[in-house]
């Protein structure tokens, strides 16, 4: 390599560190900034004499930003419920979300900025399973609450491991379960599985292989695609000559659309299932009238049931959130902003119960895991003895006409270990 080559790739080099010390200087005058509003610092990080400050990382750009904007918003519609009520005993509730692009690597540097600034309380609403187990990691070392991953992989239901995680969702394999079950029930048996080929895609996989082996089946097909891509011509290629009755989809919305599309120009049109961490409206927003027979694994009750209190509340509260930031007030309300908005409303729960003594890390914990029933308007959560889980049932739903949303099936997972 030539002298002039040289001298190019060091510049490169140094401007990307320089842009790195950058991006993390930023954050932290932005965290700093926040302080300066209050004189009085409490003993606890992230806990001011006016102000909670809670932290999230999360891919708000790429090829999950809506998913990442949906949970954004769910939580600061509850936030600013709490806040207009003059908050935890005059304390407002801040969420500080920083974009990781779903990198791994990113996460980790957010993440040790957050814990390193001493102005974050906890971790609240991360999206996707290697940056969570990153967080996981980075949280459980420093004694940080990580609250509500939007991730069901077992990894991070393992207490002993993760003492400091605080899941609510269910898992990928019980969403798995629910949908194997369902798919038997009505006599479906063929069943193939396209998944990104990433911690988050291989959970859901063998979710599947083991219900199927439970009752003597086995998976016909498999196709995948890389985590960096959403390319799924190869995949559709690799299953299509199986003839599956059903196809369970372990990916994102993007690599998901891609894939259904290209599966029905090939002449194939089997059941699709899809996780819940797809995001049903994402998906709708990609496929349009084509989403429609598409079948789903949700983890909340329908949005629909205005008679649950949260579901209208939520409703209530999203509208006038979407209203205030100029969003499409039916597209905001989704069953991710949903699920942002219920870790928000629980956490604010807890908070105002043991705001009688002092607001720290571990009397957080101490309580949730204490406490282990919870009703937050209806919907319920109830965390066993020695887990971090605090929700069990999955509810199978269909895109009907109209692209609304019907209820097929509702599985107490609870009851089925």
């Amino acid at each position: 390599m030539g002298g002039e080559s040289l001298r190019l790739v060091n510049l490169r080099i140094r401007r990307a560190s320089v842009l790195k010390v950058l991006r993390c200087t930023l954050l932290m005058l932005v965290l700093t900034s926040l302080s300066a509003s209050s004189d009085v610092w409490a003993s606890e990080s992230g806990v001011f004499s006016d102000r909670i400050v809670f932290g999230q990382s999360a891919s708000l750009s790429g090829r999950t930003e809506k998913i990442a904007q949906s949970m954004v918003s769910g939580i600061q519609a509850a936030f600013g419920e709490i806040n207009s009520q003059g908050g935890i005993s005059g304390r407002r509730l801040i969420l500080v979300s920083e974009d990781d692009s779903y990198d791994p690597a990113k996460t980790r540097q957010i993440m040790q900025s957050f814990i390193d600034s001493k102005e974050i309380f906890a971790i609240i609403g991360s999206i996707g399973t290697p940056t969570a187990k990153v967080a996981a990691a980075l949280t459980d070392q420093y004694n940080v609450p990580f609250i509500a991953p939007f991730s069901g992989a077992d990894l991070l239901r393992n207490k002993e491991r993760y003492s400091t995680v605080v899941n609510l969702r269910p898992t990928y394999k019980q969403e798995t379960r629910a949908w194997v079950e369902y798919l038997t029930s009505i006599g479906i048996d063929r069943v193939a599985v396209f998944y990104r080929d990433d911690a988050y895609g291989r959970s859901g996989l063998r979710g599947v292989v083991e219900e199927l082996r439970k009752r003597d089946l086995l998976l016909i097909a498999r196709g995948s695609h890389s985590r960096n891509l959403t390319v799924t011509s190869s995949a559709v290629w690799e299953i299509r000559d199986s003839e599956p009755q059903a196809i369970g989809m372990v990916s994102s919305y993007r690599a998901a659309s891609d894939f259904i599309r290209y599966t029905r120009l090939q002449g194939l049109n089997p059941l699709f299932l899809n996780l819940s961490v797809v995001g049903v409206q994402a998906l709708i927003d990609e496929l349009g009238d084509e989403a429609q027979g598409l079948v789903f694994s949700q983890v909340f009750p329908s949005l629909n049931d205005q008679s649950l209190p949260l579901v209208a509340q939520f409703t209530k509260s999203m509208d006038e959130f979407a209203r205030k930031n100029s969003l499409d007030a039916e597209s905001a309300k989704n069953y991710v902003s949903f699920e942002g908005y219920l870790a928000a409303r629980f956490v604010i729960h807890v908070l105002q119960r043991i705001d009688d003594g002092e607001i720290t890390r571990q009397s957080l914990l101490d309580y949730i895991f204490n406490t282990q029933e919870f009703e937050i308007g209806g919907v319920k959560l109830f965390f066993k003895e020695g887990e971090n889980q605090g929700m069990h049932r999955v509810y199978i739903t269909e895109i009907g006409t109209g692209n609304q949303l019907v209820t097929l099936a509702s599985i107490d997972m609870l009851e089925n270990n």
